[in-house]
Parts: C-alpha cells; sequence; structure tokens
C-alpha cells in the first residue's frame, strides 16, 4: 500500500475518532487561535464549530483565567516551565449564554508543520458534581436523622452500616454494631422467626414489610418501635435496609387518648343514666298516679251510702291495670339491665344477620311479611360482641316489622342488607321497610331513651342499639326513603382477614 493511502486512512481514522469522543476535544496554535472544535466540545460550550474556530481560546474561560491565558502561553514558549501541559486539572469552563461550569481540563502538547499546537481534553463535570452534591447531602440527612437507619447482609444478618441515629438511640459504638445482627436487638425473636418474617421480601412477593416490635439499648432498658423493611443492594451485594420509628412518645400518646376516651365514655354512660332515670320516674309516675287516683276514688265510693259495686269492680280493674303496667315497666328495666358481660371475638356479620333472621321466623307473625336479603360476601370478618350485634339487628327488624303491621300486604316487605364501605375499612347494614317512616318533629329524639310513638312501646329499643353499636366503636343512623318507608343503618369496623 503506497505511503499516502496509509497516511489518508489515518487521518479518517483519527477524524472519526475525534468527531466521535464524547469528550470535547479543542486545537489551537501557538498563539491560543482555536484550530478545530469537535461535536462534543460544541454541546459543551454551546458554540457552532464556525461560531468559534479563528476565535481565541480564552473566550471558553472566565475571569481572571481568560486574561492570565495568553500570557502562560507565552511564558511556556520563552521557558518550557508547564503547569498543565501533559496532565490534567480541574478547573472552569464558560458557555456561550455566559455560564460557568466544572471541567475536567487535560492539555497536550503536539508539533504540526514545524509549529508548536496545543491540543485540550475537556469534560464537563456538572452532572458529576451535582449528583456528589446530592449524594453528600443525602448521606448528611441520613447520618444525621433521629430516625434509625440500618443496612445489614441479606445472608448472614450482620450489620453493614447503622447511622448515628441508631447509635445514638441503641447506645453502642459503631465498631459494636458491626459485630451484630437485627435478632441481637429484638429479643422477642429468633433467628427461624425473623427469617419467617422476611420470607416474603427474599421471594419477592413483596416491596416491603412493617411490623412494630421492641428493640433493646446496650444498657438493657427497651423501647417499642415500627420497623420498615426492604431488600436492595449495597456494595454491588444483597442487603437489607431497615428504617425504625421509635414509637414510644406515639405509644404515650395513644394511651392517654385511651384514657380521656373512658373517661368522656364514663361522662356519656352518667349523662345517659341520668336521662334513663328521669325516664323510668316518669314512665313509672304515670301508673302510680293512677293507682293512686283510683284507690281514692274507690275509697270515697264505699263511704258514700250509695255504694255500686259495679262501679268499685271497674276501678279496680284499673288499679289492676295501672299496677301491671307498673311491672311490664320494671320487667323491661330489668332485662336491660341485666347483667351481660361484653365478650368479643372474630365473627362475620352475615352469619349474624342469618341467626337474627331465624330468630325472627319463629314467630308466627313472622309469615306475614316477606324478607329480602342481599348480603355481599367474604365481607372482612369484625370483632364483637355477637349477642349484643344480633340484639341490636332483631330490635331494627322488629320496629320495621312493627311500622309495617298496618299496611298492606305488598307493603309488608323487609329489606336486609350488607357492604363493605370502601376506603373505610367498615360493614355497613341496612334495615328498610316501606312503613309511614319517621316523622320529622321526631328525628332528632329517636334514640333518645323511653322515647316512643308507639301506644305500648317502652321507647328503649333504638336507644340500647346506638348504646351497643357507639361501644363498638360504630355508628347508627336512619334516612327516610323519597316515597315511602325508612332505612336504619349502622356500620362497625372491620379485621382485615376475610372469612364468610
Amino acid at each position: 500500500m503506497e505511503e499516502g493511502v496509509i497516511n489518508r486512512t489515518k487521518n479518517s481514522r483519527l477524524y472519526a475518532i475525534i468527531e466521535t469522543a464524547v469528550e470535547g476535544i479543542i486545537s489551537i496554535d501557538k498563539n491560543g487561535i482555536i484550530q478545530t472544535f469537535n461535536p462534543a466540545a460544541e454541546k459543551i460550550f454551546q458554540y457552532s464549530a464556525n461560531e468559534i474556530i479563528g476565535k481565541n481560546v480564552n473566550l471558553l474561560m472566565p475571569l481572571p483565567d481568560r486574561q492570565e491565558h495568553d500570557g502562560y502561553i507565552k511564558n511556556y514558549l520563552v521557558t518550557g516551565k508547564q503547569k498543565v501541559i501533559g496532565s490534567g486539572r480541574e478547573t472552569t469552563g464558560l458557555r456561550k449564554d455566559g455560564s460557568e461550569f466544572p471541567m475536567w481540563l487535560a492539555i497536550a502538547e503536539f508539533n504540526e508543520d514545524g509549529q508548536q499546537c496545543f491540543t485540550g481534553f475537556v469534560r464537563d463535570l456538572s452532572t458529576e458534581k451535582s449528583n456528589l452534591q446530592k449524594a453528600a447531602s443525602l448521606e448528611y440527612i441520613l447520618e444525621r436523622s433521629l430516625n434509625e437507619i440500618y443496612i445489614f447482609d441479606a445472608e448472614n444478618f450482620r450489620f453493614i452500616h447503622a447511622n448515628q441515629g441508631a447509635l445514638s438511640n441503641l447506645g453502642y459504638t459503631e465498631e459494636e454494631i458491626l459485630h451484630l445482627t437485627p435478632v441481637d436487638l429484638k429479643l422477642e425473636y429468633t433467628y427461624e422467626r425473623f427469617e419467617n418474617l422476611i420470607a416474603p421480601l427474599k421471594s419477592g412477593e413483596v416491596e416491603k414489610i412493617e411490623f412494630t416490635t421492641t428493640h433493646q439499648r446496650k444498657d438493657g432498658t427497651r423501647y417499642p418501635v415500627e420497623v420498615h423493611l426492604e431488600l436492595t443492594e449495597y456494595l454491588a451485594r444483597p442487603a437489607y435496609v431497615a428504617i425504625i420509628l421509635d414509637i414510644s412518645q406515639r405509644m404515650e400518646a395513644q394511651e392517654k387518648a385511651r384514657i380521656n376516651q373512658e373517661k368522656l365514655a364514663q361522662m356519656d354512660r352518667v349523662s345517659m343514666y341520668g336521662e334513663m332515670l328521669a325516664g323510668i320516674a316518669h314512665e313509672l309516675n304515670q301508673p302510680l298516679a293512677a293507682i293512686n287516683s283510683y284507690a281514692s276514688a274507690g275509697t270515697r265510693r264505699m263511704a258514700s251510702e250509695n255504694t255500686e259495686k259495679e262501679k268499685l269492680k271497674e276501678l279496680f280493674k284499673k288499679i289492676s291495670a295501672s299496677s301491671a303496667r307498673a311491672g311490664d315497666i320494671i320487667e323491661h328495666l330489668r332485662v336491660m339491665f341485666k347483667p351481660h358481660v361484653k365478650k368479643t371475638e372474630y365473627v362475620s356479620v352475615n352469619r349474624l344477620i342469618k341467626d337474627a333472621l331465624k330468630l325472627v321466623k319463629t314467630d308466627t307473625k313472622s309469615q306475614e311479611y316477606q324478607f329480602k336479603v342481599d348480603l355481599t360476601k367474604k365481607l372482612p370478618q369484625i370483632t364483637a360482641d355477637t349477642i349484643q350485634i344480633q340484639q341490636v339487628i332483631l330490635n331494627l327488624i322488629r320496629n320495621a316489622m312493627d311500622a309495617t303491621a298496618n299496611e298492606s300486604k305488598d307493603n309488608k316487605t323487609i329489606t336486609v342488607e350488607s357492604c363493605l364501605v370502601p376506603h373505610e375499612n367498615r360493614i355497613q347494614v341496612s334495615i328498610s321497610d316501606k312503613g309511614p317512616g319517621i316523622e320529622a318533629e321526631h328525628a332528632d329524639q329517636i334514640f333518645n331513651p323511653f322515647f316512643t310513638t308507639k301506644e305500648s312501646g317502652m321507647g328503649i329499643g333504638l336507644s340500647i342499639c346506638q348504646t351497643i353499636i357507639q361501644d363498638h366503636s360504630g355508628q347508627i343512623w336512619f334516612s327516610n326513603h323519597a316515597d315511602k318507608g325508612v332505612t336504619f343503618y349502622f356500620t362497625l369496623p372491620t379485621k382485615l382477614d376475610t372469612n364468610e
């Protein structure tokens, strides 16, 4: 191959390398005038090659480097003393828009046609510097975080790193913590139990595990924590990252809140009992006053000369009826206040509804009614006293039956439904009838003890329902239909397990 062809081939390869290089490559003559400016340099400095070739390279330098550059080249040409040539350093570049940026600059010297020339290799450090700053800031934040942050090996569970928040709270030194594992801090866990806990993370079944436990400090004291655990990579090997929240203050606040709730509940009970006692006095005073009145009338008749036996019999019947009324009131109260130890268990609302309906249908009157039942399947369970919740369901169904007792056959339909309230983790039960509904002037009193619109009613059924539902952290209310009838609703918090 001829020498000229070889040179052209070499030049072509060199040109291709320069044009495709990711680093900016700029060549200048001994006077600092730019001779070549590759595409990477165009991107870095925002000048096109046509704009910058033939200009002094000091256009790409901020002050004071711009003023000193030409003198540096002249000094080097005279003395041969170099500062940057043949080596590299970090310096500052200047873009076309006037913005400055950090860059790495390496300068090489070459000779072309007997003339000294120089080539600069430039790398923009902006992104790298920004990432380093972000990483340093993040590392600082994580290290200074009051939350405990741990990284431990995925195989042997040994701690690889613990931040200052962890070391300060536990009382261990950095060297001491590296000899420990999470199991050493959690005395209720064995290695086997801990492995079972994190198995879903290891298998990829879940991305994160959250749980509460207790940590033990070096001095033996303990404190409650909330653990957020993830599987990741650290230093090119699998590792777990744990962020630990000390929930001592949260737990203390919850204990105080619970005590306050109990105090408020006690105040509510005292207030309710006061209202109930006033109602009891009112209810009993009516038949007792009637007995007194009839007895006085009977005494007067017996003292008169014209005593009519039939009139006396009528008075004695009224006395007996009033006495029976007083006895009924006392019997209702005895049942109402009969001691019952609340016993909670996980239970299906649907099962309680079905059991309540079976009890209702043992009453011969139920044959006059049609029951429509629409229960959502696979609802989460609730934590409840089954007897009390059944009592609520029975009371509401029987109220619906009483409300429609005088209605036509078509309107003697009672609908019972259950469903999950979206995004609230609550079960809702509704019982609807096609009776006259609740009159507007009675709406605010319907759950009050001893309020009733029935001739023979005691007015304690809905009050009992409200007390039970509120005691189960639920709510109860009603809504009149637009056309005819009313629906009573109650909600109860769920357990996360789903079971019909």
